[in-house]
């Protein structure tokens, strides 16, 4: 039942982290990112950092290795394979799987390279 519980609870504080995600990533595409509260962009780039370094040193979000391990405690053989979008997001996780980390990452290299045109047009205008 403890097992249980705390499952439970990864799962709530695992979907939170999801849409902290999406609602950060989507904000910074469409350049609004500054507008968000500070500590919301703060609890976005902690949550980004940590996901994708436990992705390149655990193979899987260190959210999901918990909610697996305490399901198997809770009871035996009972975690789902795969990713917890893939769990209980089951139609868009196709999309997501395979092409969300590129659509963001190059959605974000875009960002970048237009925030830099744009302080550099500033700049530029400033010294005339």
């Amino acid at each position: 039942m403890f097992y249980r519980v705390l499952a439970d609870l990864v799962i709530i504080v695992h979907g939170i982290v999801v849409f902290a995600i999406i609602i950060g990533v989507s904000s910074l595409l469409a350049g609004r990112f500054s507008q968000l509260p500070l500590g919301l962009r703060r609890l976005v780039c902690f949550f980004v950092v940590t996901v994708v370094l436990s992705d390149l040193f655990l193979n899987d979000c260190i959210l999901t290795i918990w909610e697996k391990r305490l399901w198997s405690l809770s009871t035996k053989n009972s975690a789902y394979n795969g990713t917890f979008i893939a769990m209980y997001f089951p139609t868009l996780s196709h999309i997501i799987e395979h092409y969300g980390l590129l659509i963001v990452m190059i959605g974000t290299l875009l960002r970048l390279f237009y925030f830099y045109a744009v302080q550099r047009q500033k700049l530029g205008a400033n010294r005339q």
